[in-house]
C-alpha cells in the first residue's frame, strides 16, 4: 500500500507542470555540477564536489525548513520529494554571503537541470508543493524575497506544511526531541 501512495505522490510532484524552470538561470552561474550522494531529509543532502575536498559534503538548503525525517508524513514527503528530485539529475550549487551554519554544513541554493536543459531551484520547489516552510538564514538572502513572496502565495491558498496539519514547525520539533 505504502508503494501505490508514494508512487502516486511521486508521479504527481514530478509531471512536468509540477515545477516552473527559471530560463534566466544559466549552469554557467554555477560552475561544475555536484554528485547527490544522498539525503538526509528534505532539506539536508550530502553531495560530492568534484576537485574538493573533502570529497564529500553535506550541504544545508537556504531559505527553507522542512520536516525532520520522523516527523510523521510530511517528513517522509519532503525526504522522497528531495531524493527523486536529485536522483540522476545535473546538480548544481549556489552559495550566498554565508558559506556554512553552525553544525558546518555547506549553505546553499540547489538547481537541478530538469530533462528539458532548464533549471529549477530545489529550495523554491519545495515551497511551491508545500512540503518546506520558510526559514531565512542571516545574511543568505539573494532569493529572499522571491521565496517570501512564494511562501506567501502557497500559505494563502493552504498549500503549505503549516496549514496542511502539521502539528508543529520543524524547528519546535527538533527542540522539543
Amino acid at each position: 500500500m505504502f508503494y501505490i501512495l508514494a508512487s502516486s505522490f511521486l508521479w504527481h510532484i514530478f509531471s512536468e507542470d509540477s515545477y516552473s524552470d527559471n530560463s534566466t538561470v544559466s549552469r554557467k552561474d554555477f560552475g561544475h555540477a555536484v554528485e547527490v550522494l544522498s539525503n538526509y531529509d528534505g532539506d539536508t543532502i550530502t553531495v560530492h564536489i568534484p576537485g574538493h575536498k573533502p570529497w564529500k559534503e553535506r550541504v544545508r538548503l537556504i531559505g527553507i525548513d522542512t520536516p525532520e525525517k520522523d516527523q510523521g508524513k510530511w517528513g517522509s514527503k519532503a525526504r522522497l520529494f528531495t531524493k527523486y528530485a536529485t536522483r540522476g539529475s545535473k546538480v548544481y550549487l549556489e552559495r550566498d554571503v554565508q558559506a556554512r551554519d553552525k553544525y558546518k554544513r555547506l549553505l546553499a541554493y540547489v538547481w537541478i537541470e530538469t530533462k528539458k536543459g532548464s533549471l529549477v531551484m530545489l529550495n523554491e520547489w519545495l515551497l511551491r508543493e508545500g512540503l518546506a516552510e520558510l526559514f531565512t538564514f542571516p545574511l543568505n538572502v539573494k532569493h529572499g524575497q522571491a521565496q517570501k513572496d512564494l511562501h506567501g502565495g502557497q500559505k494563502k491558498q493552504g498549500r503549505n506544511v503549516e496549514t496542511r496539519g502539521l502539528d508543529m514547525s520543524p524547528s519546535r520539533y527538533r527542540d522539543l526531541h
